[in-house]
């Protein structure tokens, strides 16, 4: 039996792909020299490029060659309109990279960074690091900082703990994953879905140090949870004294209350009769990230 026949267009990349890719070069190259004259002139030196699998053939089978051909372009034309950069182009340029090298990290990194702080917005960035999701499924860096941005700019702790949590599920995730996550979970006051969060972790964890660190931060949770229901209890008291008699009612009455705070220290009343810690002199609270101004929080 005969070798099969190869198809037309691989037999046309084999022929014509370095060329083009050294065209693509050539022609960014040119462009770049003609970005300032053009922009004096008032007009832009742009790459339209099609979409989907036209993309897909203009590659001629030099898919990750276009593409970092493309990036060069990309840094290129970034590079002369910092100042007024057109974000929806940028966003169609990175996916087309993406589009042509899944992996192309760089890429997903300047949707991350670039496109939201630009735009105050995900709408451009969000699609991208969804991809960089799923050609890096075990790195953590993607759904974190999908997870930062819905955040910080979409104000939806939701969503924003759900993918936090996941990047802290992941290996290599540092601490500061963990903690962000919990702290997103408590400062939306979703106690019980933050402890649910981190006896998960800790399920999964092996490593000491890491194992030490979730025991500490579950401690946090579940003494807030007894703090808020020591505050709540002791406005339901028929009569307050205002010192630690109303403490002591209520440990009288069954409710079970630390014997050492998170800090070191315990509960006693404060001057104006509410329970404070004898280290701080304030109460105990699980640490939520002051509000940003303008977020609407």
């Amino acid at each position: 039996m005969g070798m099969p026949k190869e198809k037309p267009l691989t037999s046309v990349s084999r022929l014509f792909g370095p060329l083009l890719v050294l065209l693509l070069l050539v022609a960014s190259t040119t462009a770049n020299k003609h970005l300032t004259a053009n922009r004096a002139a008032g007009e832009e030196t742009r790459m339209h490029l099609p979409q989907g699998v036209w993309l897909d053939a203009m590659a001629l089978g030099y898919r990750n060659l276009f593409a970092e051909t493309l990036w060069i372009r990309t840094l290129s034309w970034f590079g002369a309109h910092v100042r007024d950069a057109d974000y929806s182009y940028l966003g169609g340029l990175l996916a087309a990279i993406a589009q042509l090298n899944p992996r192309a990290e760089h890429a997903y990194y300047m949707a991350g960074a670039v496109l939201p702080w630009n735009t105050g917005s995900t709408l451009l960035s969000r699609p991208l690091l969804e991809k960089a999701m799923l050609a890096f499924p075990q790195d953590w860096r993607w759904p974190y900082y999908r997870g930062f941005n819905a955040y910080w700019f979409d104000h939806d702790k939701a969503e924003s703990g759900r993918l936090l949590a996941q990047a802290a599920g992941l290996h290599g995730a540092p601490q500061l994953v963990m903690s962000l996550a919990l702290r997103m979970q408590a400062s939306a006051g979703e106690l019980q879905t933050a402890l649910l969060f981190v006896e998960q972790l800790l399920k999964e964890q092996q490593d000491s140090n890491i194992r030490s660190q979730l025991e500490h931060l579950r401690a946090d949770i579940l003494t807030e949870q007894i703090m808020r229901t020591l505050d709540t209890r002791l406005a339901g008291l028929p009569q307050r004294f205002h010192d630690a008699r109303d403490v002591q009612q209520l440990r009288d009455a069954g409710l079970s209350l630390p014997a050492i705070l998170p800090d070191g220290g315990h509960i006693v009343m404060s001057d104006k009769g509410e329970p404070v810690s004898s280290v701080s002199g304030k109460r105990f609270r699980v640490f939520v990230p002051p509000a940003r101004e303008g977020a609407g929080e």
